[in-house]
This record gives C-alpha cells, sequence and structure tokens, in this order.
C-alpha cells in the first residue's frame, strides 16, 4: 500500500495506479525506510534513457526483473508497453515469452527479441526503429510535436520502455554490422 500510493496525479489511469503522461515513476527497491524510484522523463526531458553497469553477480538481471514486473503492475498496458531485447540469446528474458503461449504472456509485452544473431539484433532494432517512424507519422498528421501532446489532443497511445540486456554483444563481432547497430540506436536515442 505504501509502495503504490494512489496520489491526484495518477488516478487517471486505466487501472487507477499510474499514469505515463510525462515520467515512467517505477519503484526499485527501499533504502534506509524510502522507496527507490527509477524516474524516467518521458516528456521530453533530460532523462529518458537509463543504463545499468555491473559485474558477474551484482544483481542487474534482478533490477531488469523487478523494473518490468513494477512497470506492469503500476501501469496499464495502454499506458506502457514493453519491448524486452536480450542480444545474447535470450537467457534473461525468455521467462516473459511464457513458451509462446500468447494468452500466458503478460499484455504490456509487445516484444521478446532473443537473439545472439547481430543481424537479427539489427533486424530488431529496425522494426523498434519502424515503430517510432509510424508514431513520428502520427504525430505529424495530429500537429503535434510528442506524445504528451498527441494525448493531450485526445488521442491514445501507451508509451514504448524498450529494456536491452547485452548491447554489448552486437559491437563484439563485426565492425561494419557493429557500426551499423550503432547508428540505428543514435537515432532511437534522437527520438527518446
Amino acid at each position: 500500500d505504501t509502495m503504490f500510493e494512489e496520489t491526484d496525479r495518477v488516478a487517471n489511469s486505466a487501472k487507477g495506479i499510474g499514469l505515463a503522461a510525462e515520467v515512467l515513476d517505477i519503484p526499485i527497491g527501499v533504502r534506509g525506510g524510502e522507496i527507490q524510484t527509477l524516474m524516467l522523463e518521458t516528456n521530453g526531458g533530460v532523462s529518458p534513457h537509463a543504463v545499468a553497469i555491473g559485474g558477474t553477480g551484482s544483481g542487474k538481471s534482478n533490477l531488469l526483473h523487478t523494473i518490468i514486473m513494477n512497470t506492469c503492475y503500476k501501469y496499464s498496458p495502454e499506458d506502457v508497453n514493453l519491448y524486452l531485447i536480450d542480444f545474447k540469446g535470450g537467457n534473461e528474458f525468455k521467462f516473459y515469452e511464457a513458451n509462446k503461449v500468447v494468452e500466458k504472456q503478460i499484455p504490456h509485452i509487445k516484444l521478446t527479441g532473443l537473439t545472439s544473431d547481430v543481424e537479427d539484433g539489427i533486424a530488431i532494432l529496425n522494426n523498434l526503429q519502424n515503430v517510432l517512424a509510424d508514431r513520428q507519422e502520427k504525430f505529424r498528421q495530429a500537429n503535434v510535436s510528442d506524445i504528451v501532446q498527441y494525448c493531450n489532443a485526445g488521442y491514445k497511445m501507451p508509451r514504448l520502455f524498450v529494456i536491452v540486456d547485452e548491447i554489448q554483444e552486437l559491437f563484439e563481432q563485426d565492425d561494419k554490422l557493429g557500426q551499423k547497430a550503432i547508428d540505428i540506436l543514435r537515432e532511437l536515442f534522437k527520438l527518446g
């Protein structure tokens, strides 16, 4: 109850729990009796990206699972869609595929891209790039510049929350493919 207290700001969500309009505020743990959150600004702010770095056994995977599950708990699938990408073959995110049984999959998750092949990884990034280009076209047609304005104009569109594990795998095998991946990622980051 204290971790997901309802406030005026979040009361308008489809679940009545969280609104993703301007900030994703995801509880990730407790420190000194206070709830710690991962806060990602989604309204053109300076922090739409985050990186978790640590050695083997440091808890990165547990953190990713906490972020995924708490995002699904706090926000409805109409507010946030997750794209889970693992470039080391899917060790961490395979669980979320629910053995490919669609009825058992979490509705927030729109893509589980699990591959250790760099070309497949680039295809996944291209897919994401196409999704973002489609969204940009919808913004243009609605005469708005971002998703906040789009939603404020009365349209519905969920946030995209992309979580990538083992991204370094894209750059370790082939210089040309690695450079292509960097170029795509650069474009994705520009769009937020």
